[in-house]
């Protein structure tokens, strides 16, 4: 809100023009990137789907969490456009930051990029935080384990280990984003859809056994 306020008289509204000259082939790729990055990596809020307090509705929470997502994704774009226009936004690896540097207010208040790094280191410590969560939940389940909590280092250790000969650089980062789309929609659509129709399928034979449905995750020990 803040760096939107800031930044609009550097704003040229006719950066966003012209619209709706894409083909629908190519709004449809674009779309498919958007929904695998960011929106269909909120898989990995099923990890913590068990903190959902009784009574409230997590489908509720989802559609709302969601729609504020791309009610804030819809104005950074928009006011990234406004203020440094498509072929420059185009040719930035972090658009959000070259545009906080253009910002100035008068002569006392300049130098705004460093709310933009926060945001990102902040938004980033959550999203590991969240992804090593799911990950040692999932490898106790796996492998049979009482309680994720043994294993939370071993796999905190494991992912530092991987981010260290996962990029070279940020271009190399930026170079595998459009294979990341075909990549990842495998394990945040096509994986959980398999586990979910097994689950259905094994709560299922249970009822008709009489006998309740396994349960989601190991209890951890008292």
């Amino acid at each position: 809100v803040l760096t939107v306020l800031l930044s609009l008289s550097n704003m040229d509204f006719s950066n966003i023009q012209p619209a709706l000259v894409h083909t629908p082939g190519e709004i449809a790729k674009a779309s498919l990137g958007l929904f695998a990055f960011p929106f269909a990596e909120t898989v990995v809020m099923l990890t913590v789907a068990n903190a959902i307090k009784k009574g409230d509705s997590p489908y509720k929470l989802y559609l709302s969490a969601v729609l504020l997502g791309t009610l804030v994704l819809m104005v950074v774009l928009v006011r990234n456009l406004a203020v440094l226009g498509a072929p420059m936004m185009s040719s930035q690896y972090f658009p959000s930051y070259t545009m906080a540097r253009i910002i100035r207010v008068g002569d006392f208040l300049s130098r705004i990029e460093i709310t933009i790094a926060i945001n990102f280191i902040l938004g980033g410590i959550v999203k590991i935080s969240l992804c090593l969560l799911a990950a040692a939940k999932t490898s106790a389940r796996l492998f049979g384990l009482p309680d994720y909590r043994r294993i939370v280092m071993p796999t905190g250790l494991l992912m530092a280990a991987l981010c260290v000969i996962a990029y070279n650089t940020p271009m190399e980062l930026f170079a595998f984003l459009p294979s990341y789309t075909y990549y990842a929609l495998l394990f945040q659509v096509v994986i959980p859809i398999i586990v979910w129709i097994a689950a259905e399928i094994d709560a299922r034979k249970k009822r008709r056994q009489g006998g309740a449905p396994a349960p989601t995750q190991p209890q951890p020990q008292q």
